[in-house]
This record gives C-alpha cells, structure tokens and sequence, in this order.
C-alpha cells in the first residue's frame, strides 16, 4: 500500500493533473501540426553524388528525431497525468466532483477553474472555465 497524500502532495497532484492535461493537448496540436506541414524529405530513385544522398539524410533524420521529439513530449505528459489522476483517485471518493481553481506556478492556468470527477476510480477533468474577470 502507498504512503497517505500529505495536503501539500495533493496540492502538487491537482496542479499537475491540471499542467499535463494542459501540456498534452499542446503537444497533440504540435504534432498534428508537423504532420500537416512537415512532410518527410523526398527520396529520389537516383542520388546524383554522395553530397545529394548526405543532404537526404540529414534532413531525414532532422525530420525522424524532430517527430520522435514530439513523441517522448507527448509521453511524459501522459506519465504525469497518468501518475496525478491515479493519486488523486486515492483522495477523491468515486462518484464525486471537486470544484477546483488552480493556483500553481504557470501563469497561463492562474485562476482557471475545473470541475475534476472520480468517476469509477479514474479520476478525470471534466470541464473549465476561465478566471473570473474583474469589471472596471
């Protein structure tokens, strides 16, 4: 059996379910993006000399290791959201909603509130708003 979440490790568990959800849905545009405009280099039938089949390689490889670059993003995002939201299932009873507002470090999530269910041991966000905006 795991260790019982302090306040402070539920806190940090919250603030990066939130950060990762955030995260993985940047990198899931990124990599639809590079998809969309970022076409492997073209192999010809015939390289003219060693300097043409030197360039398609590097250019191959710069396409290969940017897209794996993107992947490994995109899996470590998915490991701490993985790791927050199965914490977090220990703390939030299933079947119930936590109204949340983060208050971590990244200024782009300051203020912003969720809604984050357990829902049959799998804890989830299940909606946002954005930070309640002062009139003046």
């Amino acid at each position: 059996m795991r260790d019982r979440l302090s306040e402070d490790q539920v806190v940090k568990f919250l603030e990066q379910l939130v950060e990762s959800e955030r995260n993985e849905a940047k990198i899931n545009g990124e990599l639809r993006n590079f998809e969309l405009n970022e076409s492997p280099p073209f192999a010809p039938p015939t390289f003219a000399n060693l300097d043409a089949l030197l360039d398609y390689h590097s250019a191959r490889t710069a396409h290969e290791d940017a897209k794996s670059d993107l992947l490994a993003r995109l899996r470590w995002a998915k490991a701490d959201h993985d790791l927050a939201a199965e914490r977090l299932a220990e703390v939030l009873p299933a079947g119930h909603v936590l109204s949340y507002t983060y208050q971590g470090q990244d200024a782009e999530l300051q203020g912003m509130k969720y809604g984050i269910q357990n829902y049959q041991g799998r804890v989830r966000i299940t909606g946002s708003s954005g930070p309640a905006r002062s009139r003046g």
